[in-house]
């Protein structure tokens, strides 16, 4: 891994860390929140994973789909990072 693919990395992982506090306090049922960054040449590609306890908590929490990709794209913006909403991924653990 690059020095900047590291300082990316890092950056992404702060910005997300923001979002998990953030749906910790609003969605019954959210765990966690996991990442997959991959350097492609000079852009990277970004997934979002969001975890959550039960089936019907993650369900609940899509009826909020509209809301959370646009939370995940606020806080990605400082990274210069775009998710799109095919890559919010959404489980259970």
């Amino acid at each position: 891994m690059k020095k900047t693919d590291k300082k990316m990395n890092t950056a992404v992982i702060k910005q997300l860390n923001a979002l998990c506090d953030e749906l910790t306090f609003t969605l019954t049922g959210f765990r966690y929140v996991s990442h997959t960054l991959e350097a492609k040449s000079t852009q990277y590609a970004i997934s979002v994973l969001l975890y959550f306890d039960t089936p019907e908590n993650k369900d609940a929490a899509q009826l909020k789909k509209g809301e959370i990709v646009a939370l995940i794209q606020s806080l990605l913006l400082p990274t210069g990072l775009t998710v799109i909403e095919k890559e919010i991924k959404w489980l259970t653990e």
